[in-house]
């Protein structure tokens, strides 16, 4: 694999982590 894609993922998949984790304080 790319190593921008992989970064990219990561990247991607910590966002949606911080987006869930800050929905969670939200609800």
């Amino acid at each position: 694999p790319n190593e921008k894609d992989k970064l990219r993922k990561e990247v991607k998949d910590s966002s949606l982590e911080c987006h869930r984790f800050g929905a969670k304080i939200l609800t």
